[in-house]
């Protein structure tokens, strides 16, 4: 995420809360959603997605 901030300014504050990932923020890696969140390891060829949740309705 320190990496994204770098080359994204602003994008931390979206992600990160109290130094966890917002409750509504899902993390995916490689494909299948992480409960670790932030302390999920990675590799360096990992794919890494950053998922809002969606509400809606009537």
């Amino acid at each position: 995420i320190d990496q994204l901030e770098a080359r994204y300014p602003g994008v931390k504050e979206r992600l990160v809360e109290g130094g966890e990932i917002r409750p509504h923020i899902a993390v995916a890696i490689d494909g299948d959603v992480s409960p670790e969140g932030l302390e999920q390891d990675v590799q360096d060829a990992s794919e890494i997605h950053f998922i809002p949740a969606l509400s809606g309705g009537r």
